[in-house]
């Protein structure tokens, strides 16, 4: 016995997921993925579907985008790829050493020569 049609169900929750969708705080989703992986998208966000799930024992709403990149391939005249570059990327920068780091690197570095050090005394 069926208590309602499950097409009203489903016409439901995709109105529910397009509402939310249509109230989200799209500037704030940019500037996560911006802090996150380092794309500036501007406007260049579409929302395209969503649905309901179970996450970490509680109910939660995905919202699926198509991010739209531009993006430039420089070739050479053989076809090798030269570049690709975006005004929408920054290029990522390898993590600085933070000044904590360094004395623990340069204690690192002593206790892997004074090993080697041993390992080669052992050796002769």
């Amino acid at each position: 016995m069926k208590y309602t049609n499950k097409d009203i169900i489903r016409s439901g929750e995709r109105k529910l997921i397009r509402f939310i969708a249509k109230h989200l705080d799209l500037d704030a989703v940019k500037e996560s993925i911006r802090e996150s992986y380092q794309i500036d998208i501007n406007d260049h966000l579409e929302h395209k579907s969503g649905n309901i799930e179970v996450h970490n024992e509680a109910i939660a709403y995905r919202l699926d985008f198509d991010v739209k990149i531009g993006l430039s391939v420089l070739l050479n005249r053989n076809g090798e790829p030269l570049s690709i570059d975006s005004p929408q990327l920054s290029p990522r920068q390898p993590p600085e050493l933070q000044p904590e780091d360094k004395p623990k690197k340069a204690e690192n570095s002593q206790k892997a020569s004074e090993i080697a050090q041993m390992i080669e005394e052992i050796n002769k």
